[in-house]
């Protein structure tokens, strides 16, 4: 893990390599520094670990990133306290990266995109040339939003989303069935949503 910008270089004279030549009392020196220079770095990481564990299960807004509603004033300066230690612990996620990216969680329904059909996917046979061409067709699509390469039954699992189930059909013919290299595909279709989250457990 890189150091943390605040933390204290040494200064030239602290910095003598081992192999430097001069005097046993200056490479002993030196070793010294290194040693120290080590536990240094060691003790920082375990802070950092430590920190970025807190930090991320204390709510770096998993759930939801936005405050709705009437507050009261505590609540409100609970807030903002509690903001103001995320904004700052944020970098140290980042640089470990805890934290992949920043986006916001649509609505598929408010867009357009209600019907999330799941589909299984057979090649025509298993080789790296019809897998790499097969992968790179499912990438340009972004009705597609996850596929998985499984071990088992079939070769991939997709997540797709569209309107409706002849907006599907269309996608199916048009464009999912026509990739070479696809043998045949199998939809399952969800009649409710249970469970879904991006809150990982911490």
């Amino acid at each position: 893990m890189p150091i943390h910008p605040n933390t204290q270089r040494s200064t030239p004279a602290d910095t003598t390599p081992i192999g430097t030549v001069g005097s046993i009392d200056n490479r002993v020196a030196a070793s010294r520094v290194i040693a120290s220079q080590v536990g240094r770095v060691v003790r920082l990481e375990v802070r950092c670990d430590h920190r970025d564990q807190h930090a991320a299960r204390g709510g770096l807004h998993q759930h939801d990133g936005q405050q709705r509603g009437p507050v009261d004033q505590s609540a409100e300066d609970h807030a903002a306290s509690s903001a103001s230690s995320h904004t700052a612990a944020r970098p140290v996620l980042e640089e470990g990266g805890l934290i992949d990216r920043y986006v916001a969680l649509l609505n598929p329904a408010k867009v357009g995109r209600g019907f999330t059909p799941f589909v299984r996917v057979w090649l025509r046979v298993q080789e790296e040339d019809t897998s790499n061409h097969v992968i790179n067709g499912i990438k340009s699509f972004p009705e597609i939003l996850e596929c998985h390469l499984m071990a088992g039954d079939c070769d991939f699992l997709l997540r797709v989303t569209v309107a409706d189930l002849d907006a599907y059909r269309q996608f199916q013919i048009r464009h999912l069935n026509r990739i070479a290299g696809v043998q045949n595909t199998m939809t399952e279709i969800q009649m409710q949503r249970i469970k879904q989250t991006t809150e990982l457990p911490l």
